[in-house]
C-alpha cells in the first residue's frame, strides 16, 4: 500500500504543477495524469476518489476538444480509455447503469476511431466488461451480444492462436447462456474455454472450476 500512497503524492504534485503552469487551461498531460491518479486510487480500493479523478480527466479532455473545434490526434482515444477506466470503476462500485453509459460512449469512440493503431485491445476489453455488466443487470441478450463482439476482436488479435482473453470471454459467454437457461449452448462454450485453458496453462485453477461446472451444469460466475 505504501507504494500507492507514494504514487498518489507524486501524481498530485504533478497535477498541481500542471495547473500552475497552465493557469486554469487544460492539457492532455494534465488529463492523462488525472487518469493515472484515478487508476492508482482504484488499486487502493478508494473508488470514490478514483471516480473523481476520472471525471476531472474527462472534463479536461472534453474542454480540449470543444476548444479546438475539431478532432485532435489521440485525444479521442485517450478520452475513450478514461471512459473505459471510469466504467470499470463504476462496475466495481456496483453502479451498473453509470458503468454502462461510460462503456457505451467509449465503444462509440473506438468504433469511430477504428483506423487508429493500437486501439483494438481496448476496443475488445470494453465490450467484454460491458458484457459482464449486462450479465449482472440480468440483461442476458445484451450481454451475449457484447461478449460475442469482444470474442471476435480477441480472436482477430490472436490470429488463430490460443489466447487467454478468448478463453475468459468464452467462459463468460457460456455462463451467460446458462444464466438465461440455455444450458446446452453454455456447456459448449465452457468446454471450448476449458480446452484453451488446458493448452495454455495446465495448472490454472479455472480448469477445475470449469470441469466442476460442466460436470454438474450449475450456474457459472463470470470472470472479470
Amino acid at each position: 500500500m505504501k507504494q500507492y500512497r507514494d504514487a498518489e503524492l507524486c501524481y498530485i504534485e504533478s497535477i498541481d504543477l500542471y495547473r500552475d503552469i497552465l493557469h486554469g487551461t487544460g492539457s492532455a498531460d494534465l488529463a492523462g495524469t488525472l487518469t493515472d491518479l484515478g487508476m492508482n486510487y482504484n488499486l487502493m480500493k478508494e473508488y470514490s476518489k478514483a471516480n473523481q479523478s476520472y471525471s476531472e480527466a474527462l472534463s479536461v479532455y472534453r474542454d480540449i476538444l470543444q476548444g479546438a473545434g475539431h478532432a485532435i490526434a489521440g485525444i479521442h482515444i485517450e478520452l475513450a480509455y478514461t471512459l473505459y477506466k471510469q466504467g470499470t470503476n463504476y462496475h466495481t462500485m456496483k453502479q451498473y447503469s453509470d458503468a454502462e453509459k461510460c462503456f457505451m460512449e467509449a465503444l462509440a469512440i473506438y468504433e469511430k476511431e477504428s483506423h487508429t493503431s493500437g486501439t483494438i485491445n481496448n476496443k475488445a476489453d470494453t465490450p467484454s466488461y460491458l458484457g459482464s455488466n449486462y450479465n449482472l443487470m440480468k440483461r442476458y441478450d445484451e450481454a451475449e451480444q457484447s461478449y460475442c463482439g469482444a470474442l471476435g476482436l480477441y480472436r482477430q488479435m490472436a490470429q488463430g492462436a490460443d489466447c487467454i482473453d478468448v478463453a475468459v470471454t468464452l467462459s463468460n459467454l457460456g455462463g451467460n447462456y446458462m444464466d438465461k437457461g440455455d444450458d446446452n449452448e453454455g456447456i459448449l462454450k465452457l468446454k471450448e474455454a476449458l480446452s484453451i485453458f488446458q493448452r495454455l496453462d495446465p495448472e490454472n485453477p479455472k480448469i477445475k472450476e470449469l470441469q466442476d461446472v460442466i460436470a454438474s451444469q450449475n450456474s457459472y460466475c463470470v470472470i472479470l
